[in-house]
């Protein structure tokens, strides 16, 4: 996997790193990138996640790609997004609005399991969708057991550690 640090000289950097390594047994390789500046939507003083995450795939194809970025985005349908991912191709990630390591974590997580095709989740799991900073606390920093069987069955492979098992359910 390639992580790529987009104009990023931030915290999260590491944080982020080694909870992919550790949640997924990924061998990362982590490169910084330079916005492209055609992502910029001066109207809206944000920036295109599906133009970012276009040009990150572009530019490593042979595997799976994850982007983090320090800058406010958004996708068509929404006033901002935390993250947009491709199913079996990458994910970008905004710490923007997240500002804090529990809130990054969830979302790191969560789109890195559309990256692994998985759909949004009714159940108490990180895949539920978040609109808000307060839907992002909400929720659980773990896969439900569904979940985490697609996953599975989706041929990756997740820690245990970032699953809620039925036993463990409150």
């Amino acid at each position: 996997m390639l992580l790529y640090l987009v104009n990023f000289q931030s915290m999260w950097a590491n944080y982020v790193l080694e909870l992919l390594k550790d949640a997924f047994a990924f061998k990362i390789k982590a490169k910084e990138l330079d916005i492209p500046l055609a992502a910029y939507n001066p109207f809206r003083k944000q920036f295109s996640a599906q133009l970012l995450l276009d040009y990150v795939v572009e530019r490593y194809k042979d595997g799976l790609v994850f982007a983090i970025i320090d800058e406010d985005i958004y996708d068509s349908n929404y006033n901002f997004v935390f993250g947009l991912a491709y199913p079996f191709r990458g994910a970008i990630v905004s710490t923007y609005r997240l500002k804090n390591f529990e809130r990054i974590k969830k979302e790191v997580l969560h789109e890195m399991g559309h990256v692994f095709g998985l759909g949004h989740c009714n159940n108490y799991c990180v895949m539920r969708f978040s609109n808000s900073v307060f839907e992002v606390d909400e929720k659980p920093d773990k896969y439900c057991e569904n979940c985490y069987r697609e996953i599975l069955n989706n041929g990756f492979y997740v820690n245990p550690k970032y699953v809620i098992f039925k036993e463990n359910y409150n």
